[in-house]
């Protein structure tokens, strides 16, 4: 494990403490080990952290810091790439994501995938023979709306699973040097898994084709997900839209969309950010919303009027009982 002095996004020194978290070896480690499907997913990761990463203790720290320069909110200490290896070669031998998709397939994945289509389309220059990758994508699910026969669609990921029909797994990492490129490159929920996400966007960046375009979407962490980090070793970035527009920016594209939704993503609706990123000069009035702006709106008036609405008479009785 590394401690960073740094903001992962725009290496800003400019960092503040949110939150300090300690996590604990679960007591059923050895069980949870042979038998991970039936423990909890924190339960299974916490077990593989320190079974993997950390053998010589049975607690660890893990604090959440800001970056007041971009607004990134990330984890620290973070993994090296070796331990973050060793983490994924447990899960793999552990059989863990092939046992998750049997055990509880995604669904709506029909709908995620036109969802996302409709997103990329309006911004996607050339409309036939397209070639569309999908980054850290699973079984291709995302491609469902893209796979014709005019179409070629690949996949990468770290673990190779049965694909869909159309679409061609190429392996799990892209080589630096670029052997061809992409007109669509879709990278979901992959991000905020990353420990460098902006050395991982740079390498995406080198295959997409010029006039390409590049969809992001990750949960909208920095909204509520990191004041509740179950376990420290899935998640270790959580976004803003701020954020998100930095990062592109970052890496040298424009952006032709951004927005937050609640949405389907494999099991349920989460709070995500949608980016539609473009490899070409692109003028769009982008209006992201920052972190301060998102504590604002939580704690003012509006916020809570919404919230009283939700649901009036169990929300009024959590008042009065707090007022008690």
């Amino acid at each position: 494990m590394y401690f960073l002095d740094h903001c992962p996004i725009c290496n800003s020194k400019k960092l503040t403490l949110l939150a300090k978290n300690i996590y604990n070896c679960p007591d059923n480690i050895e069980d949870c080990l042979k038998d991970p499907t039936s423990f909890s997913y924190a339960s299974m990761r916490l077990s593989i952290f320190f079974s993997s990463i950390i053998t010589n203790t049975k607690s660890f720290e893990f604090q959440v810091g800001l970056c007041k320069q971009c607004g990134f909110i990330f984890t620290n200490p973070r993994p090296t790439e070796a331990e973050k290896a060793m983490y994924y070669q447990k899960l793999s031998e552990l059989a863990i994501p092939e046992k998750r998709q049997k055990a509880s397939p995604p669904q709506n994945t029909d709908q995620r995938s036109e969802r996302i289509y409709n997103l990329i389309m309006p911004f996607v220059t050339k409309k036939d023979n397209l070639k569309i990758l999908d980054f850290g994508g699973m079984q291709g699910f995302n491609l469902k709306a893209f796979v014709n026969s005019n179409n070629t669609c690949h996949l990468l990921d770290y673990i190779q699973l049965p694909t869909l029909d159309g679409v061609t797994y190429i392996g799990s990492s892209l080589p630096e040097n670029p052997t061809e490129k992409y007109d669509i490159i879709i990278i979901a929920h992959v991000l905020e898994h990353l420990m460098e996400p902006i050395a991982v966007l740079s390498t995406i960046l080198k295959h997409l084709e010029k006039n390409g375009v590049l969809y992001i979407e990750v949960p909208l962490g920095s909204k509520k997900e990191w004041h509740n980090i179950d376990e420290p070793t899935t998640h270790i970035n959580f976004f803003s839209e701020e954020s998100m527009y930095n990062c592109v920016k970052y890496i040298g594209l424009d952006i032709a969309l951004l927005n937050s939704e609640k949405q389907w993503v494999t099991h349920h609706e989460l709070d995500c950010i949608n980016a539609v990123c473009v490899n070409r000069p692109f003028q769009a009035k982008i209006k992201p919303v920052s972190f301060k702006k998102q504590i604002e709106e939580k704690n003012g008036i509006k916020h809570k009027i919404k919230w009283l609405a939700k649901s009036p008479v169990k929300n009024c009785l959590k008042i009065i009982k707090k007022q008690l």
